[in-house]
């Protein structure tokens, strides 16, 4: 967290091959690197410890604060429909979240969110503080009270890319999506 990881892909003279070769290459690296050395996603998150740099960000959720009594999946679906009312929030993937039962009922974390951004920081301050009425599509944890209920916590990689190669970021971030198998959004 926080080094600035420049891709061999700017170097390349990019073919769609060689552009595929190489993320290929680079996802199990980014994999390992969001999956430690979190930070806990708090009402005074420090936004000055993410940088202005585009970058892949990774949230991941533990249940074990939250009272869903015997049906996990049906408290779950009813707190975050009830909180998205009247505003832009990513849906929950809902075979998914039965995928990770065993794993929250035993309190692990489980990965939540994963996306891109040209500026990690901006996106993090929405994902984490933006108020209801924004019509941006973000998390909104604290706005949302979620974060009364559920434990979060959150990591990003910066990555220096031209900005015509970023391009490349929606790649990066489809491939670690699919490995990584988040429980919202984009699926």
């Amino acid at each position: 967290m926080g080094k600035i990881i420049q891709p061999s892909l700017t170097n390349l003279i990019l073919s769609s091959e060689k552009v595929s070769n190489e993320i290929n290459k680079l996802v199990p690296a980014y994999k390992k690197i969001l999956s430690r050395k979190f930070i806990p996603v708090t009402e005074d998150f420090d936004l000055d410890l993410v940088p202005r740099n585009p970058g892949i960000y990774y949230f991941e959720a533990n249940f074990r604060p939250f009272n869903y009594g015997d049906n996990f999946y049906d408290a779950f679906s009813l707190l975050w429909d009830e909180t998205s009312v009247g505003i832009n929030v990513s849906a929950i993937n809902k075979k998914r979240v039965r995928d990770y039962i065993c794993r929250i009922e035993s309190d692990e974390w489980i990965p939540l969110y994963l996306g891109k951004r040209q500026d990690l920081r901006l996106r993090l301050e929405q994902h984490i503080f933006s108020p209801t009425n924004n019509s941006t599509y973000a998390l909104r944890l604290v706005n949302r009270k979620l974060i009364d209920h559920i434990d979060f916590r959150v990591n990003f990689i910066p990555i220096n890319l031209p900005d015509k190669h970023y391009f490349c970021m929606d790649r990066i971030e489809t491939k670690l999506r699919k490995s990584m198998l988040p429980i919202v959004g984009k699926q």
